[in-house]
């Protein structure tokens, strides 16, 4: 039976909870394929004796096994330099950083080249990055809400939809700010106060805040999740909707949203053209990976695209580009993803045996 890694940084005891219960399912279907999921952590790997310690799955219980370094492994993003420097040498990682020309990407980074090339320029948002510093005023924010009235700051870094400040400009002396469902007014220097009170330690992007909204006022956006599922260039999709809270700002399902089947969402909210905008969607799931894949150095495993949804002022529906996102699975797709990573995981273990064949000749 074949044996590939399944690298994460949690410890052992949380594949006992019953929120690790529900990612099972890819350990039953690789076993059912002819392959062995070996769950392990950076802090079980033996650097001296090129050996890790994990656990398998036998029929409903885990087993701690120690076994040679896989030849592939699909791994967290996230990974000490010295750790990753020495599984590369030895071993295929499915999540590698995403590099141009040799130099890691960014978002804004994303954001600019897509601006640049004009093939999706229709779909971006304008984004600014924002750095704190002592002497830094936030004029930048100040011009983005005389211009846009209403702005979104985000961590740069991503916060699965924590974290996020929607700061809008009421009047002339007024704003308020809303953070996890609570909104508070200020007067203009009052809120530069509070933006120079520490609140923005880390770097911020700034974003006009796009109303995205159900009929209920609740905030949504559409997830694309788009995930590899061969050596070519060839990727499975799973589209669903993320729907949040009406007193929040953001649909994400980490912090309390909800979603539910495309379909009966978009036939919902748009009646007649739900077709056609699922279409569109489907559409920009097929064609954004590949194009993303001729800016990248490095092989796409997976990638989420969130989408809002707006009506503009010639009654035609626009899509907005919220943001790139990677690393990004769902466990509302577990099975249908799993299929097609188990058949990459099959794919990326033939290359690295024929290139060992090929080394020992």
């Amino acid at each position: 039976m074949i044996q590939i890694g399944y690298l994460r940084s949690s410890n052992f005891g949380l594949i006992h909870s019953p929120s690790f219960a529900d990612k099972k399912t890819i350990f039953y279907i690789a076993k059912h394929f002819g392959i062995e999921l070996i769950y392990f952590n950076p802090e079980r790997i033996n650097l001296k004796d090129k050996t890790i310690t994990g656990h398998i799955l036998e029929g409903l219980e885990w087993k701690r096994v120690t076994v040679p370094v896989p030849k592939v492994i699909d791994n967290m993003p996230r990974l000490e330099p010295y750790i990753r420097s020495f599984l590369e040498q030895t071993s295929t990682l499915l999540t590698t950083p995403f590099t141009h020309k040799g130099k890691r990407i960014s978002k804004i980074q994303t954001y600019q080249y897509m601006t640049e090339n004009g093939d999706f320029k229709d779909i971006l948002i304008p984004s600014f990055l924002l750095h704190k510093t002592q002497s830094y005023p936030y004029i930048d924010i100040l011009a983005a809400l005389e211009k846009y009235q209403s702005v979104i700051l985000k961590p740069y870094g991503g916060s699965k939809g924590s974290n996020i400040h929607k700061i809008t400009k009421l009047d002339t002396e007024k704003y308020s700010v809303l953070i996890n469902k609570v909104c508070t007014e200020y007067s203009k220097w009052e809120l530069l106060d509070f933006l120079n009170a520490g609140n923005f330690i880390k770097r911020y992007m700034l974003q006009p805040y796009i109303p995205s909204v159900t009929k209920n006022k609740e905030p949504f956006d559409i997830r694309i999740l788009i995930r590899r599922k061969s050596v070519q260039p060839l990727f499975e999709t799973f589209i669903f909707p993320r729907i949040g809270s009406a007193e929040g700002v953001v649909s994400n399902i980490h912090t309390g949203g909800y979603t539910m089947p495309v379909g009966d969402f978009l036939k919902l909210q748009y009646g007649d053209e739900a077709e056609n905008i699922l279409k569109r969607l489907q559409d920009l799931a097929d064609t954004f990976p590949l194009f993303y894949q001729e800016y990248v150095d490095t092989p796409i495993f997976d990638l989420g695209l969130d989408i809002g949804i707006v009506k503009n002022s010639h009654g035609e529906y626009t899509f907005n580009l919220f943001e790139v996102n990677y690393w990004c699975a769902n466990l509302n797709c577990q099975l249908k993803m799993a299929l097609g990573t188990v058949n990459y995981y099959k794919e990326l273990y033939a290359a690295a045996l024929e290139r060992e064949n090929k080394i020992a000749e």
